[in-house]
């Protein structure tokens, strides 16, 4: 009896490894974006302190349909060079899915971009951005690494809903209560066909989960009830703002400094306010502020993005002509050593 149960635990291994083996053979990956953030909120760690998400350290898996490694930060980029090499002038990208690259490869991100245009022995990128992070988080990491990257100039790419107080999908706040937990994560991870496995049961069988779209809902009224979007008297934009001057002051005082780009595919007004307000920031703070809009030279933003209905980051040609625009604006504003 034993024996039969042996080699039938033996014969369901190897099954498990062979459709494992098939799965990776023929690189079979989910692109899916609600599941992605699903497998993303599963692999973030909450800095309970600072109220900062980041990724677990050190972890490489597949997201969105691309590798994605997440360095020692908890952010995805290469590892960055520490201490920071002597005479090193180095620049630290900060932003939020944007930057994170959604939905392109590592290697066609903005961050990539950055540092293949300003490649030199002097010059080196750190980049840093996780999906829903706002103007607060970025504070927040800004704080907890600067003493450790030493950056020397600090581009932040603003996007128009960073002003909102946080995001519409349940994130994972806490490490693993248990060895389940934990297992979960670990497998989710590592082993292609039980995210598959995954996917099917939530996406086929399980069906929606109401709990994400009561979440979603909960959000939508807490922006609302925050009023009109960058009004002078918008808490978001005030609590924005105000992250935004402490991360001038606390660089200046470290001999670094801030500069801010706007992102915009061409899908913001002229006319909308967050113009306005940034603005009036760029003149109270001294920090100068970019629009990104004359980078994409008038294409059209639904031929810069993934897919226009249903994720509209920017795609790989979308992050070339960011990261191409960023690099030039410092190079001809004299914001980079000579």
């Amino acid at each position: 009896m034993l024996r039969k149960l042996a080699l039938a635990l033996a014969a369901a291994a190897l099954s498990l490894l062979a459709v494992e083996l098939a799965v990776r053979v023929l690189d079979l990956r989910i692109s899916s974006l609600h599941r992605g953030l699903l497998k993303l909120a599963a692999l973030e760690v909450l800095d309970t302190q600072r109220n900062l998400l980041t990724a677990s350290p050190g972890v490489d898996t597949l997201l969105f349909g691309h590798e994605t490694h997440f360095n020692s930060l908890g952010v995805r980029d290469r590892e960055p060079e520490l201490p920071k090499p002597r005479g090193r002038f180095r620049i630290m990208l900060l932003g939020d899915s944007m930057v994170f690259g959604q939905g392109v490869a590592e290697r066609d991100t903005v961050g990539e971009v950055l540092r293949t245009r300003l490649a030199g022995p002097r010059v080196d990128v750190v980049s840093a951005g996780i999906p829903g992070w706002n103007t607060l988080s970025e504070e927040q990491f800004l704080d907890k690494t600067a003493k450790l990257i030493e950056p020397d100039l600090v581009v932040l790419l603003y996007v128009e809903n960073d002003n909102e107080p946080n995001d519409p999908f349940v994130r994972a706040r806490q490490d693993p209560h248990g060895l389940g937990d934990a297992l979960y994560r670990a497998l989710l991870v590592r082993s292609r066909t039980f995210e598959w496995a995954a996917y099917v049961y939530r996406s086929r069988i399980a069906g929606a989960d109401p709990a994400v779209g009561q979440q979603a809902a909960r959000w939508g009224d807490l922006v609302a009830a925050q009023g009109p979007s960058f009004a002078p008297h918008d808490p978001g934009w005030i609590a924005s703002s105000g992250a935004l001057t402490r991360m001038a002051q606390a660089l200046a005082q470290r001999r670094a400094r801030l500069v801010v780009f706007l992102f915009d595919l061409g899908t913001i007004a002229p006319t909308a306010q967050i113009h306005a307000r940034l603005a009036e920031f760029e003149r109270s703070s001294g920090v100068a502020v970019f629009e990104t809009r004359s980078f994409f030279g008038g294409r059209v933003p639904a031929a810069l993005m993934n897919a226009p209905l249903v994720d509209p980051h920017p795609n790989a040609i979308g992050h070339q002509l960011l990261g191409e625009g960023i690099a030039r604006t410092l190079q001809e504003r004299g914001l980079l050593p000579r």
